[in-house]
């Protein structure tokens, strides 16, 4: 059956500039090529653009800039219109921007997939799955005539490599393909349909972008510098083996039902996109880096031939639905460092029998829709039962303080580490199954609420024990410490180290730790063989505070306050400060002047004052109280009371204190500041308010006299 199409002409807006003809938004100062006629009508269909009247042409060689200049503004040439080259027989070669995006798959979907009749007019035509058919004409001939192979760059950017003769139509497989030194990136679509037994990209190459290597056959593909890797690149790939060292992002859809084999050591990996791996069904095995920090949801959901999982200490999320349907999966480990696991993320794992995960995760509900053993570790509370079918079997870890179980429905066995019976509510139904606990507890479980409701106890638990040779450390930000264990039962165990708190502090498969930021969490050190038998080292990070003084010294007269301000990068809460010898100097903390002369300790002191008690030196130290910083010193010199006559305060009796009385004199002052009582007063004994120095009721010479005598005393 023939469909009608209506068709509507769509008018251009033209600009010519240096030859080439351009829509410009002069907004966000951008140019987009158009066909070469200023006069060309589009007839818009369905699927897209036909152009039925271009008279003029582009010829020769066309070499397109990345940018042009039209009535004083510069503009950036972005897009190509796909029908810029329409009927240009006459094209020898073309040069594409860096800046500019083409879509050469237009045309080629259109001139490979069907093929209709021909009147001799037109070189391509396709058949559209509605049932009616349209005629391409000569659409872009240069690409018509282009061999297989042919690469086309966009600047230092790959942007095509023609898998087949759209000529002949016949998808080639190559022995080899080339790209040249240089290329920086591999644009969308670049490699579509490529047939090649293997390719190494080159060093230069940091980015590939969405769709770059959709449905290629390759079956080893070697990309170890490169740094992100676009939605969908290899979907639907056949693929063997990828080696892809220092990728740090993967993105959605990458490797969509691609059949991916495996894909090496990633040590930069940080996140997996949704559905990155989804449907790869050949992927058996995955090593995760201790970098990545999620796993997006569907990430490897159908993978149903992955048999073995490891997690890293790095991860902080896992996606909904991200190993759905991972049937060949027998047991999963979650790290300490997991802090929400999204809904169904291992459903339909129908042969996951060991599951461990800890009390601090988030579990949305049916993350888990069958599980065989549950080992609970972490300290504190588990209160994940919501979420979680209760398993078969419950391993309690040694830590964890009440479990939010009141079912015992399919409950079979129970190991409980801790010496102290967790908390627990009554069950609905007295449990069936059998509850095993350290020898040294049984009387504990067989009173304790909840846990005397199991008929079958056991006290036939064997138990190790592991204990650090640090249980706290304070740590500043940045610094590194390594932990080591004091005792290991049974000995010669090996060790599990985990984080819950990465963006606190991080640990590797050694026990050291790095402070990665200001806050407080536990560094777990956990039995391999026993993940239920664990210890914790306590870690509280603050930031690096540099503190700095305004001097390195200070003098001080007797019983004469001194204030110092410190300065702080970056600001402590609190600081400290002491004296190395209080007989001499001490200091205090105070707060900042508020429009009076009392200072008075405030939260957050940006000033101490120093009072000085004797002649003699001491070193003042500051240091923060909170920040932990490299504590920074003051010498303080304690001087006597300055000399008589010293009215300037230099130490010194001479002729600059006869100008100092003169100056204050003049000023009708009582004196230089901090001058001793006997400038600050008249022969009389009360305050001098003004300059009757000698107090006979007349300012005159015999004032000056006055201060002069004082001066001689």
């Amino acid at each position: 059956m023939l469909i009608a199409v209506s068709f509507t002409s769509i008018e251009a807006r033209a600009t010519i500039v240096d030859g080439f003809n351009y829509e410009l938004n002069s907004q966000k100062l951008e140019a987009t090529l158009l066909p070469f006629d200023a006069t060309f009508k589009y007839t818009a269909f369905e699927e897209g653009f036909w152009l039925h009247n271009q008279k003029a042409q582009y010829k020769g060689v066309v070499v397109i800039p990345e940018k042009i200049q039209y009535e004083g503004m510069t503009y950036t040439v972005t897009r190509i219109d796909t029908h810029a080259f329409d009927n240009c027989y006459e094209i020898t070669d073309i040069q594409f921007p860096e800046t500019a995006s083409y879509d050469f798959t237009f045309w080629e979907y259109r001139g490979t997939w069907r093929e209709g009749t021909s009147n001799g007019k037109f070189s391509c035509s396709y058949v559209m799955n509605y049932g009616y058919e349209y005629y391409y004409a000569d659409a872009f001939p240069w690409w018509y005539k282009q061999p297989a192979g042919k690469a086309v760059y966009f600047g230092n950017k790959l942007a095509k490599i023609l898998p087949y003769s759209l000529k002949d139509k016949q998808v080639t497989p190559f022995e080899s393909v080339e790209i040249k030194e240089g290329t920086t990136a591999i644009m969308s679509n670049a490699l579509r349909y490529l047939s090649v037994p293997n390719l190494v990209l080159p060093s230069s190459i940091k980015q590939v972008g969405p769709n770059a290597f959709y449905q290629c056959d390759i079956e080893e593909v070697v990309m170890d510098d490169l740094t992100t890797i676009g939605d969908s690149a290899f979907f639907e790939a056949k693929l063997g083996t990828v080696s892809m060292q220092n990728v740090g992002t993967i993105g959605r859809c990458a490797f969509y039902k691609s059949t991916l084999k495996s894909f090496g050591q990633t040590p930069s990996l940080k996140t997996i996109n949704p559905s990155a791996f989804y449907g790869c069904n050949q992927l058996t095995d995955i090593t995760f880096p201790n970098t990545l920090g999620s796993i997006g949801s569907y990430a490897f959901s159908g993978c149903n031939q992955l048999t073995d999982v490891t997690f890293p200490n790095s991860l902080r999320s896992i996606g909904e639905g991200a190993f759905y349907g991972c049937n060949q999966l027998t047991e999963v480990v979650i790290p300490y460092s997991v802090s929400r696991i999204g809904s169904q993320a291992f459903r339909g794992c129908s042969n996951l029998g060991k599951v461990t995960i800890p009390c601090t995760a988030m579990v949305l509900s049916e993350a888990f829709s069958r599980v065989q053993k549950m080992t609970m570790v972490g300290n504190g509370s588990w209160k994940l039962f919501s979420a979680i079918p209760v398993p078969r079997t419950m391993n309690v870890g040694c830590g964890i303080t009440d479990i939010d179980v009141t079912s015992s429905y399919n409950l079979e066995r129970v190991n409980s580490h801790p010496e102290n019976p967790p908390t627990i509510g009554t069950f609905s139904t007295a449990p069936t199954g059998e509850l095993h606990v350290p020898a040294s507890a049984i009387a504990a479980y067989f009173t304790a609420t909840g846990w005397n409701q199991f008929a079958n106890l056991n006290g036939d638990l064997e138990t190790g024990t592991v204990t650090l040779e640090q249980t706290e450390a304070m740590m500043l930000k940045g610094d590194e410490l390594q932990l080591s264990a004091a005792t290991v039962s049974p000995e010669g165990s090996a060790l599990v180290w985990g984080s819950p708190a990465p963006v606190v502090a991080t640990v590797d498969e050694n026990g050291k730790v790095t402070a990665k930021g200001v806050g407080e969490c536990d560094i777990y050190a956990s039995l391999a063989d026993n993940l239920a038998i664990y210890t914790a080292c306590h870690i509280d990070v603050h930031n690096r505070v540099a503190i700095s003084l305004p001097a390195l010294e200070v003098d001080a007269r007797l019983n004469t306050i001194v204030a110092v301000t410190p300065m702080f990068d970056p600001e402590p809460t609190d600081i400290t400060v002491s004296s190395s010898d209080p007989t001499v100097a001490i200091a205090r903390l105070v707060g900042t002047p508020a429009g009076g002369p009392a200072l008075a300790p405030v939260a957050g002191p940006k000033i101490f004052q120093v009072l000085g008690l004797k002649k003699g030196q001491a070193v003042i130290t500051v240091a923060s109280a909170d920040g932990i910083s490299e504590p920074v010193s003051i010498n303080v010199n304690v001087i006597d009371n300055y000399p008589q006559g010293d009215v300037d305060c230099n130490r010194v009796v001479n002729g600059s204190d006869v100008t100092a009385l003169y100056n204050s004199l003049l000023d009708d002052t009582a004196g230089p500041a901090g001058a001793p009582a006997i400038f600050t007063t008249r022969l009389d004994g009360t305050p001098l308010l003004d300059a009757d120095v000698d107090g006979n009721g007349v300012v005159n010479g015999s004032d000056a006299t006055a201060l002069y005598n004082r001066l001689l005393k």
